[in-house]
């Protein structure tokens, strides 16, 4: 079957689909036929044309309309209960992210922990606006891109004893290797749906911090926090993400052109001041973001409580992962059940 995955953005989460799963069942995969296998990454619903056929396997809802997504499928794992409320899938269904397998094939000799190392690592997105390095350099923590060979980026990760992290598979990664983790937010580029999905699955609670980026540029692109003060840590509820995800699919059925002019208006305008850069300009002098105020907040929330899951539950949840695994590789997968 094919391998698929979100591509072209080199985010190390979904560039770790090509690493672990040829590794674990390395004869499962054939890019010449119609089956599709949808691994890590939330990617369910989206299209798949070369597909007429697919096994879901550990991979999550939350930036498609499933109403019109009728392919044929066979759904093995997903990463979540909020997935499986989606696609009305039993509870038998719910295991987690398929991440949580990397210990078993990357990087299995790197350097432990030290005692000192505290990682940072943004949403992919976030990196491509400045500020982030200088940041961290002023608090004395270690900037972790999450763009990158996926095996070269947990080697880094693996290196932290506690990682901050916007990134959801930075904190997957690190919880997979015992390593405790703090969500942030900088931005509405954060997906409260998909993190609360994986949370759920490892039996922990949504609390993130809101944190200043170091420029205003991704403020301007994704939009600030709807609501809180930076620094705040707000915890989030199943019912929050659920709205998150209803608030997401309904505003990409809308087409532009059906919004009043006003508003059109005035998206157009803020769209060709992001452009320009004449907004940034403007925020950064005001000195509201800047590297020095991201670096306090980052100092701060170190500090914090981080969060870790139960090994045993991790150690479970990979058993069950695998014998799923075991028994994908052993169908016949020109077989699909609608």
């Amino acid at each position: 079957m094919r391998l698929i995955y979100f591509d072209g953005s080199g985010n190390f989460g979904d560039e770790l689909n090509r690493v672990l799963w040829p590794r674990l069942v390395p004869d499962l995969f054939d890019e010449g036929d119609c089956a599709g296998f949808l691994g890590i990454g939330t990617i369910i619903g989206m299209p798949t044309p070369d597909c007429d056929r697919l096994h879901i396997f550990s991979s999550g809802v939350g930036y498609n309309n499933l109403s019109e997504w009728n392919v044929a499928r066979r759904i093995w794992c997903v990463r979540g209960p909020l997935t499986a409320r989606l696609l009305a899938t039993g509870a038998d269904s719910v295991l987690t992210d398929g991440a949580i397998l990397t210990p078993w094939v990357v990087a299995a000799d790197a350097a432990p922990p030290t005692t000192a190392a505290i990682g940072v690592m943004p949403h992919w997105e976030s990196l491509h606006y400045p500020g982030w390095s200088e940041a961290c350099d002023l608090a004395g923590f270690q900037l972790i891109s999450p763009i990158g060979e996926p095996e070269n980026v947990v080697r880094v990760l693996r290196q932290t004893r506690l990682l901050i992290t916007e990134s959801l598979h930075g904190a997957i990664i690190a919880d997979s290797y015992d390593i405790p983790w703090i969500p942030m937010r900088t931005s509405r580029n954060f997906s409260v749906f998909k993190w609360m999905d994986w949370c759920l699955s490892m039996h922990v609670s949504l609390a993130a911090v809101m944190v200043p980026p170091p420029s205003p540029g991704s403020l301007l692109r994704f939009g600030r926090l709807p609501t809180g003060a930076w620094g705040d840590r707000i915890t989030f509820s199943p019912d929050d993400a659920m709205a998150e995800f209803n608030t997401r699919v309904d505003a990409a059925r809308i087409r532009p052109v059906t919004a009043p002019l006003h508003r059109r208006a005035l998206g157009h305008m803020r769209s060709a001041l992001t452009r320009s850069g004449y907004a940034e300009t403007l925020l950064r002098m005001s000195g509201a973001y800047r590297p020095e105020r991201t670096a306090a907040y980052l100092a701060q929330i170190a500090r914090t409580e981080p969060v870790l899951s139960r090994e045993a539950l991790r150690s479970s949840l990979r058993d069950q992962m695998r014998e799923r695994l075991r028994e994908l590789s052993n169908v016949t997968v020109r077989e699909p059940t609608a």
